[in-house]
C-alpha cells in the first residue's frame, strides 16, 4: 500500500484495514486516527 510511508505508527499499514472495511462498531476516535494516517482523498 503506498501509505506505508505516510504511517508514523508502528502497527503496518497491511494490519490496518481502511475506514470503510472497519466494523461499525469502531470508536470515532479511531476513524479519526485512521483518517489521519491516510492522504486526502483515499476515502
Amino acid at each position: 500500500m503506498a501509505t506505508t510511508r505516510s504511517l508514523s505508527s508502528p502497527v503496518p499499514a497491511a494490519s490496518v484495514p481502511p475506514a470503510r472495511a472497519r466494523p461499525r462498531a469502531v470508536d470515532r476516535d479511531d476513524v479519526a486516527a485512521v483518517a489521519r494516517l491516510l492522504p486526502p482523498g483515499a476515502t
